[in-house]
């Protein structure tokens, strides 16, 4: 399994909360409509900023977190390679995402702690 999360910084024009409601109310379900997402992701979190921060801690230029699973590599280019990604998805994500600023992680998970998974 494969864990795409991509790091996502707002618009410079949005405030946090109208990043967040599009993504989650807009952006979501126009995301997990597509054919090739229904097809090849296996899981799709949105991880919203609180905005909040501990003065201690250095706080992320990231206002969320989009963690995206897929069964093999392959399978990315399969959702964000394809025309419809470039002509539907693109454009939604251009309303409130500075794409200029993402950054993508492909990882591989390694749990340490699974509390609801211990007896």
């Amino acid at each position: 399994m494969i864990k795409l999360a991509i790091l996502v910084p707002r618009r410079s024009d949005l405030t946090l909360e109208e990043f967040k409601t599009h993504w989650k109310d807009i952006h979501g379900p126009l995301f997990s409509s597509q054919p090739e997402v229904k097809r090849y992701v296996r899981k799709y979190i949105q991880v919203h900023s609180t905005g909040e921060h501990l003065d201690q801690f250095p706080v992320a230029s990231f206002d969320g977190i989009a963690e995206i699973w897929f069964d093999q590599m392959e399978d990315i280019n399969k959702v964000f390679g394809t025309e419809n990604y470039l002509k539907t998805i693109a454009p939604d994500e251009a309303k409130f995402i500075d794409r200029e600023n993402i950054l993508w992680i492909y990882a591989t998970e390694n749990i340490v702690i699974d509390l609801k998974n211990q007896q």
